[in-house]
This record gives structure tokens, C-alpha cells and sequence, in this order.
């Protein structure tokens, strides 16, 4: 058997004794590699994750995640989780998809209770690029819901569902103290048709486990915006009866 020369002086080593050396050194390679990323790495992970502050019933913080769809900073998101979660084992992470043509916001609610987290859920808000409000805002350009708006909501759940870290380089088990078990959408009007759109584009990529929709139209020709307002009703409609009023326009 071909044998492998010592560094020194001696007799070559067999092949099997060869391996064994790899083996060991290999081993001890990646055991110093471990206690590095112990000692350092984990421990400045941590201390570089966003400071979350106390609201009712939980706490909230905002943070950016990278994403092709916004050059620079990312997307800005705002997770605000319950004390106690829905569940012994931990509790699901809803994605707020705001309606309309919005380009989303992570302003924070008033003093009044967050249903979500009142429920033991965590919610989850955010902007689409270049959506949001100084200091809070993502970068890049909003497109009104086109693919970069699509792919910014891809990664906002790719975060949740652990494969990406934030833009401190923290994962989303770093930020919570305690696991997701589920991760869904909640399609605010329009925003229901961003969601299946973007279920329909990554859905192999987000890995979704439900979807909620409030609202959704089914296309611009269904909406009920001509009807007018909670607050101003349109004079030529009577409410409830899809019918014209007497004074209004001659409708054939």
C-alpha cells in the first residue's frame, strides 16, 4: 500500500491512518470554528437584534429586511408580539397586506388594544419599496403593487419563516422568545388581491399556511368605491335596494 511521508522523519503512514488524521483534524477545526461563533459571533448576533418596546399586551419593534425588491436599506417591518403567546408551544405570525393603492406604513396603533395581540398573535406590518414615513420607510420605488411590491412581501415571510435574517443579520428565532408555529396573510381589500397574486407568483418560495381576506375585490370593475363613503353616502343611490334615487341622473 502507497503510504503518505510524516512531516518529520519516520516511516509513511498507511492510508486508513491518513483518514483518521483528516477525521481528527477536521474534527478539531470545526470544534475551535464553534466555540468562535460561541464566544463572538453569537454572542454580537444578539446584541446587534432590534430593541423591542413595551405596548399593550406585548411589545414592538422595527427592523428592515433585505430584499432585491429595495436597493439600500430594505423593507421596513414592524413586528409587534404578544407576552404570552397563543399557545403553550408558541403561536402563529399574521402578515398585515394593506388595501387600496397604500404603499403600506409601520406606524404604530394608539393606546387602544391590538386585537392580535390580545389573541396571543403576532402581527406583522410593513411597507412595500419605497412606501412609509421618515424615519420609517423602505427603499427603492414603489411600483403600485407590480412584482417589486410582490417580491417585498415574498420577503417579509421568507423572514417570519426563518430562511433570511434581518438587516443585523438576526433570524426571527433571535427576535422572539418563542417559536412561530404558523405563518399566514390578512388581505386588507385590495391587499387581498396583492396576497393571492404574490401565493400565486412564490407560493413555493413563502411557504403560506393559510390566507384571510377582508373585503377583497375580485377585480378593479367589482369594487363599490362609486357608492361612496361610510360618511358620504353618493346622492343618486339608494342604499340597500341597487336602485337609483327619483332625483337622480335618467339611467335607461
Amino acid at each position: 500500500m502507497v503510504g503518505v511521508p510524516r512531516p518529520g522523519p519516520g516511516s509513511p503512514l498507511k492510508h486508513s491512518e491518513v483518514l483518521a488524521l483528516a477525521r481528527k483534524s477536521a474534527f478539531k477545526r470545526l470544534y475551535y470554528m464553534i466555540a468562535v461563533m460561541a464566544f463572538t459571533g453569537t454572542l454580537a448576533l444578539a446584541a446587534g437584534c432590534p430593541v423591542a418596546q413595551s405596548v399593550p399586551y406585548g411589545r414592538s419593534l422595527v427592523t428592515w429586511i433585505p430584499s432585491e425588491a429595495a436597493p439600500g436599506q430594505g423593507i421596513v417591518v414592524r413586528i409587534n408580539y404578544p407576552d404570552s403567546p397563543r399557545y403553550p408551544e408558541g403561536t402563529a405570525a399574521v402578515v398585515i397586506v394593506p388595501g387600496a393603492d397604500s404603499s403600506g406604513g409601520v406606524g404604530l396603533r394608539g393606546p387602544e388594544r391590538d386585537p392580535y395581540l390580545a389573541q396571543g398573535l403576532v402581527r406583522v406590518s410593513f411597507a412595500f419599496p419605497g412606501g412609509g414615513k421618515p424615519p420609517y420607510q423602505s427603499s427603492g420605488t414603489y411600483d403600485h403593487r407590480g412584482l417589486n411590491s410582490l417580491r417585498a412581501l415574498r420577503d417579509v415571510v421568507r423572514f417570519l419563516e426563518g430562511e433570511i435574517p434581518e438587516e443585523n443579520g438576526c433570524f426571527i428565532s433571535d427576535i422572539l422568545p418563542y417559536p412561530l408555529l404558523q405563518m399566514g396573510l390578512a388581505g386588507y381589500s385590495n391587499g387581498g388581491s396583492t396576497a393571492v397574486v404574490a401565493l400565486g407568483l412564490f407560493g413555493d418560495e413563502m411557504g403560506v399556511d393559510w390566507y384571510v381576506g377582508w373585503e377583497n375585490p375580485a377585480g378593479v370593475q367589482f369594487t363599490t368605491v362609486d357608492l361612496g363613503s361610510r360618511n358620504q353616502l353618493l346622492p343618486f343611490y339608494t342604499p340597500c335596494s341597487c336602485r337609483l334615487t327619483r332625483t337622480g341622473p335618467n339611467v335607461i
